[in-house]
């Protein structure tokens, strides 16, 4: 399933002619992971059957894991 130009023009997404649905729902998934909203709630929200589902957004991302590294202390 596709959005039209409309959904386009509500979310203010200028620079695509169109934008698939899962599209949406997977940049959804990785802002409630950036934000830290624990993977059970993630779960639940998405209306996954199985955790295993919700944690493919668990991956780390570069800023997340330089910023990981920054905290540990060496020596």
């Amino acid at each position: 399933m596709y959005c039209g130009k409309e959904v386009l023009l509500a979310l203010d997404i200028t620079n695509q002619t169109w934008i698939h649905a899962h599209t949406l729902r997977h940049s959804h998934a990785m802002h409630l992971r950036e934000q830290g909203v624990h993977p059970f709630i993630m779960q639940e929200a998405l209306g996954h059957a199985t955790i295993g589902s919700t944690l493919v957004y668990s991956r780390v991302s570069d800023e997340d894991s330089a910023r990981a590294k920054a905290q540990i202390r060496w020596g």
